[in-house]
């Protein structure tokens, strides 16, 4: 063991024989290794033996740890271990037993018993790793091949076999691609398998070992021949958006190609002093890390930089908004994880180090490129690489993390199986914030940010979200099976995923699945491309095409939705813009049912209830436009809004609101209409009033079905109230009767009034009062009994 300063510190006897691997954690609080007398043994920093993961009589060339063990510092997790010709999955903290080593001819069988194995190669297995962000591997052996897998030991990729045997693997820290290595050769890889880039070197020998720089860009090598040591830059790094490209031609200048409307393509040449590091390029604004700098560059204005951001360490990545940016840095231990705006206002800091031995989040492990990070203008999402919660961690950018508050997360998706990506939309505000995420089954989910649980979750039942008190709502949303890569529209609220049999299923508007789910089957389109096989990743996405790379480095650029696709973004912009009336001209010149549900569904959400009628009128949902208009013709503002909540499948929403503005005998008739006879009565009981009414429908519901009653709550109170049918009838008006003559509020929306402000239509919008109904998720325990959807 060395320190930093190269001096030694401590020699131990790791092995009987040589010591073939030596692989640390990402936070240096463990050490692995593997030798010739067939043990894998993990070790503390100081040269402190903490078990024997492995054991056996065959060699061990190479070892690597999960994902979960670099988070838990090596304390969880699993180990993948390169035995003879097989790959083998231990427990990192699961001991065989030291005197298993190299003693018992049977040790192997000893820690098989729940530890999944492969054959891997039809050599010997000599060098294998494991990618702490993709959570995929990568391994050579003596075949002459590198392979790779998926964490269950399916193989994704095998090359063809080449000159020599490959001796060395190793993954960049973005997950991007990996090196592998041979005699006098190392190829740089895509993640997919396969090669970007060959070098060929007589000088090098064989290549014993590959390691990555933190940003990525460089690649040093251990050769048998002297010097010994080898470094290469990685270049030809492309990031694109819209028609712009932008290309890392050398380690200090990035060329930008703009296409310009006359289709010729103007190039210009960015110049930095210091090497070129992580650099990202979305939503209008390119970010290069240079050195402990981020240069902020707009698009279309390449002559200098729009801001440069001093961040305090050295950038790896970058994730992006459409209104700022977030940069990881290392060597700044107080924040990794810091907020920018493009103007070079710090937003916020994120202390993901104070939270990753609680949470398990390895800061390293964030991209966005793979999902497991992902910004909002509000919030960012961190998908968590612990193996026992599976869970999604929602930050607020809001909060000012600077005064002492606690760095916790305000929300946290907690799932059945384990997320591999995550994304959020980046259309509105928070009440409409989407997260869609992937599981390891390959299932799309999406679900609304604001209605997750509170809090940090954590591994007991009380923390997950019950129908009863968080409702319908907070439960994430299946979209679609079979899913390998998703993505977001640049623009629009539109939601794009591609499988390996070459579908490519866009969902146009995707808040449609939380303000009228009926509009999903419309707004939904299925298109066959040739991107197929493992490896898929979306590329981008603007609303209408989608670049989708293959697993072989193929590139599809597909129309999602034939040639009326182009107007979805045109319309998305229009509701963005709350220009109701441009809109509603795009739909009726186009006369497409998809763009008047995406019309339709963007007007509910935001309460916007005339345009809403005329799109359910093109659509001929004739039952919805009267609904519409009933609600329109209310005067009482709360009622409307829990009108508009109920047709939101919404009812606990709805029932919060009447109960709120003093609508008792709303609420209860809401819930009899739900049939939620349990709540209904409770409702009555808790304010004292109409449980009669309560009794009198129950009663008559149960000789319609001809049942008797059942319920123990409703046979008493039965027997302590007189029901009369006339005097229910009776109540019933009085209470309709006292809402007419109720003063009308003041009015919350205005929904529909067009106005003509220098020669273009728009359409305004008053702030919500008090009595609108808000998004906000009911508090726990407030709500017991059934809930069904209207």
């Amino acid at each position: 063991f060395f320190l930093r300063n190269g001096r030694l510190e401590k020699t131990v006897e790791a092995h009987a024989g040589a010591v073939t691997s030596v692989r640390w954690t990402k936070d240096g609080s463990c050490v692995l290794t593997a030798g010739e007398d067939g043990a894998v043994k993990s070790w503390s920093p100081g040269g402190r033996l903490r078990g024997v993961v492995a054991a056996g009589e065959t060699a061990v060339y190479a070892a690597a740890w999960s994902p979960e063990s670099h988070a838990s510092g090596g304390e969880t997790g699993r180990v993948v271990v390169a035995r003879g010709k097989n790959l083998r999955m231990h427990f990192a903290n699961r001991s065989v037993g030291a005197e298993t080593a190299t003693t018992e001819p049977s040790a192997d069988s000893r820690n098989t018993a729940s530890t999944p194995a492969w054959r891997a190669h039809d050599g010997v297995v000599l060098a294998v790793d494991w990618c702490a962000v993709s959570n995929l591997l990568v391994s050579g052996g003596e075949d002459r091949k590198y392979k790779v897998w998926d964490p269950h030991g399916r193989l994704l990729f095998s090359c063809a076999e080449r000159d020599h045997a490959v001796t060395a693997v190793a993954w960049s820290p973005s997950g991007a691609h990996f090196a592998a290595g041979a005699f006098n050769c190392v190829w740089l890889c895509d993640a997919a398998g396969w090669c970007r880039e060959t070098t060929s070197n007589t000088s090098l020998g064989s290549t014993l070992s590959l390691a990555w720089s933190d940003d990525g860009r460089n690649l040093a090598g251990a050769c048998a021949k002297a010097p010994g040591v080898f470094v290469g830059v990685v270049l030809d790094d492309r990031r694109a958006f819209g028609e712009c490209v932008a290309r890392l031609v050398s380690p200090r200048a990035i060329r930008v190609a703009d296409a310009e409307a006359s289709g010729a393509s103007r190039e210009r040449t960015i110049e930095t002093r210091e090497n070129v590091g992580a650099f990202a390029f979305e939503h209008g604004h390119m970010i290069v890390g240079v050195g402990t700098k981020a240069l902020v560059y707009e698009k279309g204005k390449w002559g200098a930089p729009k801001a440069s951001v001093e961040l305090g360490g050295r950038v790896t990545s970058f994730a992006q908004s459409r209104v700022g940016f977030a940069a990881h840095c290392v060597g700044a231990s107080d924040a990794p994880l810091r907020v920018f705006s493009y103007d070079g206002q710090k937003a916020c800091d994120v202390p993901l180090q104070k939270t990753a031995s609680v949470m398990n989040i390895l800061p390293s492990t964030l991209r966005s490129s793979h999902g497991t990070l992902s910004l909002a203008p509000e919030c960012v999402c961190v998908v968590s690489r612990d193996a026992s919660t599976k869970r999604v961690s929602f930050f607020n950018l809001k909060n000012d993390v600077s005064r002492g508050a606690e760095p916790k997360p305000f929300a946290t998706l907690s799932h059945a199986m384990p997320v591999s990506s995550a994304r959020l939309n980046q259309e509105g505000g928070f009440e409409a914030r989407l997260v869609a995420f992937v599981d390891e089954n390959r299932d799309l989910f999406v679900a609304r940010v604001a209605s997750l649980p509170k809090g940090d979750a954590k591994d007991d039942d009380s923390r997950k979200p019950s129908v009863k008190k968080a409702g319908l709502r907070a439960f994430p949303v299946k979209l679609a099976g079979g899913v390998d890569a998703f993505a977001w529209s640049e623009s629009g609220d539109g939601l794009v995923a591609a499988s390996r049999g070459g579908a490519v299923t866009a969902w146009h508007c995707a808040c449609a699945v939380f303000v009228d789910p009926d509009l999903v089957r419309t707004t939904r389109s299925v298109t066959e491309t040739t991107a197929r096989g493992d490896g898929l990743v979306v590329e981008r996405f603007d609303g209408n095409r989608v670049t989708i790379r293959s697993g072989d480095g193929a590139i599809c650029v597909s129309s999602v939705y034939g040639q009326n696709g182009t107007f979805f973004p045109t319309l998305h912009a229009d509701c963005s813009l709350r220009q109701w009336d441009r809109a509603i001209r795009l739909c009726r010149f186009v006369r497409d049912d998809s763009l008047w549900a995406c019309l339709a569904a963007r007007a509910v959400a935001v309460d916007e209830l005339e345009p809403a009628a005329i799109a359910y009128a093109a659509l001929q949902a004739i039952e919805k436009v009267r609904f519409v208009e009933k609600a329109r013709s209310t005067p009482n503002v709360a009622r409307r809004a829990a009108d508009l909540a109920a047709f939101k499948r919404e009812p606990e929403e709805a029932e919060r609101i009447l109960l709120g503005a003093g609508f008792v005998f709303r609420a209860i008739e809401l819930n009899l209409r739900l049939f939620d006879w349990d709540r209904a009565l409770e409702i009555a009981l808790e304010h004292k009033t109409h449980i009669d009414t309560v009794l009198c429908f129950r009663a008559a519901y149960l000789r319609r079905s001809r049942r008797r009653e059942d319920k123990k709550d409703f046979v008493a109170a039965a027997r302590e109230v007189e029901v009369s049918e006339e005097r229910v009838r009776m109540k019933m008006a009085q209470e309709r009767e006292r809402e007419k003559n109720m003063p009308p509020a003041r009015e919350a929306t205005k929904t529909g009034t067009v106005a003509k402000e220098q020669g273009r239509v728009v359409s305004s919008k008053a702030k919500p009062g008090a009595a609108k109904a808000s998004a906000a998720a009911r508090p726990a325990g407030t709500r017991t009994g059934s809930t069904r959807s209207r």
